[in-house]
């Protein structure tokens, strides 16, 4: 996923699992997670052509509860 995004986001955000369709996701603080929602179509758009998220439909998004 880091592939797809830019500086400073992809320092902020984790897939910590692909299960299926869906694709878990942990950021760091709320505001990374908010960006995230905002841009994630055109995030999905990009990882359709790798070969990890081919099949992804669905994203689950997390906040980090650690400092």
């Amino acid at each position: 996923m880091r592939a797809v995004l830019e500086a400073p986001l992809k320092h902020e955000v984790e897939v910590t699992d692909v299960r299926g369709s869906t694709v878990y996701i942990l950021c760091r603080s709320a505001a990374s997670a908010t960006k995230l929602r905002f841009i994630l179509p055109e995030v999905k758009a990009q990882l359709i052509h790798l070969q990890s998220f081919n099949r992804v439909l669905d994203f689950r998004i997390r906040v980090s509860n650690q400092s």
